[in-house]
């Protein structure tokens, strides 16, 4: 379950289990606006969602990741990270991921794979800026 969706741009959160038609008739409707989510973490439906969403609307996927040198973790299942007040953070982008309007299911496994391992790469990277 996703535990936080936030379509950048729009004035509200979306909290609960992923919406794909609710976001998806958004996006459809405002094509060529900017478009972000923030999911906590990234389950592996919602990345495949992101791949449907890239597909039907054409734009990419710019994967991302944000660590903080100084946070709290909360004792939970996803192990939250809540950064310290004053603390430096780094944004860290990966490549943009294209899917083509077209693709089979084959693509898309590749895709989801080539993805998932975009996010693990930045994850680790992140994590070894802030061990330094």
């Amino acid at each position: 379950m996703t535990t936080a969706v936030n379509p950048v741009g729009t004035d509200r959160d979306i909290a609960g289990p992923f919406p794909r038609a609710q976001v998806l008739e958004q996006l459809l409707s405002e094509r060529h606006s900017c478009r972000g989510f923030r999911p906590d973490p990234v389950p592996r439906p919602v990345i495949k969602s992101f791949l449907a969403l890239a597909q039907k609307t054409g734009n990419p996927i710019l994967p991302f990741t944000v660590s903080a040198q100084h946070y709290w973790t909360v004792n939970s299942w996803d192990r939250l990270q809540i950064p310290r007040p004053f603390t430096r953070a780094k944004l860290i982008f990966g490549n943009p991921n294209e899917v083509d309007s077209g693709a089979d299911d084959a693509v898309l496994a590749a895709k989801l794979e080539e993805l998932q391992s975009e996010l693990e790469r930045l994850t680790e990277q992140g994590n070894n800026w802030t061990a330094r």
